[in-house]
């Protein structure tokens, strides 16, 4: 997932950025997710689509 949200980000200070916060937040995004969704592979859509959403804004 990462791989794919750092190609669609056009600076190579963005990407760094987009690491830092994507490191630092992946597993509570994807727990909280889970938590709300009750199954894992709907916890992941979620995860990923949340990301993508933040590359969009």
């Amino acid at each position: 997932m990462l791989a794919i949200c750092l190609a669609m980000l056009e600076t190579e200070e963005d990407q760094r950025r987009f690491t830092r916060l994507f490191e630092a937040h992946e597993k509570k995004i994807y727990a909280v997710a889970l938590r709300v969704l009750g199954g894992p592979n709907r916890a992941e859509d979620a995860a990923q689509q949340t990301w993508l959403q933040l590359i969009k804004n």
